[in-house]
């Protein structure tokens, strides 16, 4: 998941299917990495939402915060970046645990899905247009990536 400023919103939703508290929601086989961006450590949203999410997760969910102003300071067993989302970004923070949970063992991608959600400019970075479902376009990080349009839900 890779959202930005109140684009958090449909993720939180989306989290609180998989990992709310009712032990009945939850599904061993659901592991997903958020990088959430904000541009201060006061503009990050549910915070400690998200950190006790985590922590219920039994390590299947993994909260990273991307800090634009590079002022924040990690809380806890937080893991906090400074910059914006970008490529590298994604590359460094998520690259091991989508090829150990995100591939068979002949290293084939399994279903792997990178949903986004944020202001417009954060799309065109990431993966084109929010209201384009063509191809991914030439240049943008998640293409660059190896990610296909089929591979990409924007909300």
């Amino acid at each position: 998941m890779l959202a930005a400023g109140t684009g958090i919103t449909p993720m939180y939703q989306a989290l609180q299917r998989m990992f709310g508290p009712d032990e009945e929601q939850l599904d061993d086989d659901i592991n997903v990495i958020l990088l959430y961006g904000s541009r201060t450590e006061r503009d990050i949203y549910l915070r400690k939402e998200l950190a006790d999410m985590a922590k219920r997760s039994g390590h299947r969910l993994k909260v990273i915060h991307a800090v634009s102003d590079g002022t924040a300071k990690a809380k806890g067993e937080e893991i906090i970046v400074d910059g914006m989302i970008n490529k590298g970004v994604i590359a460094l923070m998520t690259h091991e645990e989508i090829f150990r949970h995100g591939t068979d063992s002949s290293g084939k991608r399994k279903d792997c899905k990178v949903w986004v959600c944020g202001p417009p400019g954060f799309y065109s970075v990431l993966c084109g247009p929010r209201d384009d479902a063509g191809p991914l376009p030439q240049g943008c990080a998640l293409r660059e990536l190896g990610f296909r349009a089929k591979d990409v839900v924007k909300f």
